[in-house]
């Protein structure tokens, strides 16, 4: 049992970030371990997606403010 729960840590921090939980979705609960890693591992690639196309139209719509004030406010919005 403790290798189911320690497999379920990543699914838990997954919905968590997305602000659900197990019982949130039907069947949730019933995914074998391999399941909910590929679940883990496709909500982390969509995450990345967003991050990456987010940092992306930030930078584009930046590209009209001066470049004295364009670099904090990168730094700002990049956390």
């Amino acid at each position: 049992m403790a290798a189911t729960g320690n497999k379920a840590k990543p699914l838990t921090s997954v919905l968590s970030s997305l602000q659900l939980d197990e019982h949130a979705v039907p069947g949730l609960v019933d995914l074998s371990a391999a399941q909910q890693k590929r679940l883990v591992d496709t909500v982390h690639a969509v995450q990345s997606a967003q991050r990456v196309e987010l940092a992306a139209a930030i930078e584009a719509a930046l590209r009209h403010v001066p470049l004295l004030l364009r670099r904090p406010v990168l730094k700002i919005l990049r956390g």
